[in-house]
């Protein structure tokens, strides 16, 4: 939430943990090897459930958000069924990297990018053993 609002600067509406169930979180996106090696992206793969945040942003907002992950060129919305950790069930558009590379060709994210993630986990609450994956999850060691 800090990071959409103070980082990114993008006002939403409202926020509410979720689970995407039918996708996994790999780190695909391919970035500078040495640097950031990769991003995340979610890849559809039966029997994994991916946690995150369902936003509620105003067109402008969305339109703002968008060009800050990278506009058309890095992903596109998919329309997805999303379970909100209050048990509602809704249909959220789901950013999906158009590279659309295989688990199997995941590189570990840097160190801070990692952090990132745990550190947004915990401020919105995701599930423990979520956090936890993201905590022991393989990061980059420059040599």
């Amino acid at each position: 939430v800090k990071a959409i609002r103070d980082k990114k600067n993008v006002p939403f509406i409202e926020a509410i943990p979720a689970k995407l169930e039918g996708w996994q979180v790999v780190f695909t996106m391919l970035m500078s090897p040495k640097v950031e090696p990769s991003f995340a992206t979610v890849y559809a793969k039966e029997g994994f459930t991916t946690h995150g945040l369902a936003t509620k942003f105003t067109k402008e907002a969305a339109e703002k958000m968008d060009r800050e992950e990278g506009g058309d060129s890095a992903y596109e919305r998919k329309v997805l069924p999303v379970t909100l950790y209050t048990g509602e069930q809704i249909m959220a558009e789901v950013y999906v990297s158009k590279r659309n590379r295989s688990p199997d060709e995941a590189q570990a994210p840097s160190r801070r990018y990692l952090h990132l993630m745990v550190d947004a986990a915990k401020e919105i609450s995701l599930e423990p053993h979520y956090i936890q994956w993201l905590e022991t999850h393989p990061f980059y060691q420059p040599s």
